[in-house]
C-alpha cells in the first residue's frame, strides 16, 4: 500500500477497523453517533452524600463510595480532595505509649550522650554497642494502609497501637556497633 499511496497510506488500525466493519455488514465508513458529553454527577447533593459517607465510616475507600453511589472513582476523588478538602492519613504506629517520666528519662540520657560526644568525639562513638530485640511473628498483622481513615483538613492524624498478640513468635536479641552486627541470638521459648 505504501508504494501505491505513499505518505497518505492509512494506518494498520484504520484498515483493520474497516475490514471489521465490512465483515459485520456495516457498509458506511462514518463513525458511529456519539451520545455527547457524559452526564456529570457532581452536584451539591452528591458532594454532601460523599462527604457524609467518608465521615461516617473513616475506613471506607474511594472505590467503595463510588460503588455505593454508582459514580466514577475520579469523581469521588475530586469531591473528597478538591471540594471537601478531606484527605486520608495512615495511623502512626507507636510501640507503646510513654509516660511523661519515661520521656523525661530518654531526654536526659540523650543529653548525657551528647555531652560525652562533645568531649571524646568519634572515639566515644566507636565504643558504643547497641542492643535491641526483635519479635518475629507467624501471622500477618494489619497493615498501616488498611488502617487509613478519612480526616478533614486541619485535623490531627490518628494514632494506633501496634498489634503484638500472637501464639507463634520467635524473639531475637541483636547487638551491633559501628561496624555492624556483633551478635544475634534467639531467645529460648519458656
Amino acid at each position: 500500500m505504501v508504494v501505491v499511496y505513499g505518505d497518505n497510506v492509512p494506518s494498520y488500525t484504520t484498515v483493520f477497523e474497516g475490514a471489521r466493519r465490512f465483515k459485520d455488514a456495516q457498509l458506511t465508513i462514518e463513525d458511529d453517533p456519539k451520545s455527547g458529553r457524559p452526564i456529570t454527577t457532581t452536584n451539591d447533593q452528591t458532594i454532601k452524600v460523599v462527604k457524609n459517607l467518608a465521615i461516617e465510616d473513616r475506613r471506607i475507600t474511594i472505590q467503595q463510595i463510588a460503588d455505593t453511589l454508582s459514580i466514577l472513582t475520579g469523581t469521588v476523588h475530586d469531591i473528597l480532595h478538591e471540594q471537601s478538602h478531606i484527605t486520608k492519613f495512615c495511623s502512626r504506629w507507636v510501640p507503646h505509649l510513654l509516660t511523661s517520666d519515661q520521656r523525661h528519662e530518654r531526654v536526659e540520657a540523650c543529653q548525657e550522650l551528647l555531652a560525652r560526644y562533645s568531649i571524646e568525639k568519634n572515639h566515644f562513638l566507636f565504643r558504643i554497642i547497641t542492643g535491641d530485640e526483635l519479635l518475629f511473628s507467624y501471622y500477618q498483622p494489619e497493615s498501616k494502609r488498611s488502617s487509613k481513615q478519612w480526616i478533614q483538613a486541619g485535623s490531627p492524624p490518628p494514632t494506633k497501637l501496634k498489634q503484638e498478640k500472637s501464639t507463634n513468635k520467635v524473639l531475637y536479641f541483636f547487638f551491633w556497633n559501628y561496624k555492624g552486627i556483633i551478635l544475634k541470638e534467639p531467645v529460648p521459648v519458656g
